[in-house]
């Protein structure tokens, strides 16, 4: 992504190959990542994916896992404001907001921020009985780094070859804190009381021009062991958000109820 960035002009040389650097220096070596997951991942007799969401529920410690826990199945689905105008959030919460169960905000990049603005958008939230997600990271999808970009430089990284090993670990050491993982492939099986978010929804299998893959519900779902999916674009990028929403979770309950009547 970085290499793309760098063509289109969107960071510097002097960024490329910082980053460069910086990743050469960490670089994950993934034999210690398979032994550190078989490590980490517990021995349970359990399959998340079998279980129905309200079942799950005795397993959960953390408050916002138990809530998700609660809300209807049929509302497994958060969606991305990646918008810069106040209104066009609210507007985009209102249209949705029946057929999601998290509004993932970035409010860094509203450009007309305003305490009013976050007030109606919590009134929107508890008509519709949604959680909201204030999303910020230091490394996302082209379109979001090019509004987020942040440069960073630290010491005391966790990005080195135990990385993911030990990041779960961590996970399950503090589940009362942590409501789960986003990843792009099954895992947390045998964990019932964890959700596992897949970033990346939409009716089709796409790329964008910045390298970014989206996922459609199928693949998602079956193939990925996702309990809860994240759709950005599918949604506010479509010709009448309100059906986007609609279809994009039809879609998904038919996956969902099919996938637990066949899975052994």
């Amino acid at each position: 992504m970085k290499r793309i960035l760098f063509k289109v002009g969107f960071i510097t040389a002097e960024i490329k190959t910082i980053v460069d650097d910086y990743i050469a220096s960490n670089k994950v070596k993934s034999v210690n990542v398979i032994i550190s997951l078989k490590e980490a991942i517990t021995d349970h007799q359990i399959n998340r994916l079998k279980l129905p969401y309200i079942d799950r529920l005795q397993y959960a410690r953390n408050k916002v896992t138990k809530a998700s826990f609660l809300q209807s199945p049929k509302k497994k689905q958060i969606c991305t404001a990646d918008l810069t105008f106040a209104d066009d959030v609210l507007n985009l919460a209102e249209q949705v907001g029946p057929y999601i169960c998290c509004l993932k905000t970035r409010i860094d990049i509203i450009e007309d921020f305003h305490p009013n603005f976050v007030r109606r958008l919590q009134e929107i939230a508890e008509m519709y009985e949604l959680i909201l997600m204030e999303h910020r990271k230091f490394t996302d999808i082209g379109k979001t780094v090019q509004m987020q970009y942040t440069e960073a430089r630290a010491s005391g990284t966790l990005m080195d070859q135990k990385y993911t090993g030990e990041t779960l670990k961590i996970a399950f050491e503090y589940d009362d804190l942590i409501v789960g993982v986003v990843r792009q492939s099954l895992l947390f099986r045998d964990e019932p009381g964890f959700l596992q978010l897949i970033p990346g929804l939409q009716l089709g299998e796409t790329e964008d021009n910045l390298g970014q893959q989206y996922n459609s519900p199928e693949k998602v779902i079956v193939e990925k062991g996702g309990d809860i999916k994240v759709v950005g674009w599918g949604i506010t990028q479509s010709e009448n958000m309100r059906n986007g929403a609609k279809k994009l979770r039809i879609c998904c309950c038919i996956f969902k109820e099919n996938l637990m009547k066949t899975i052994s």
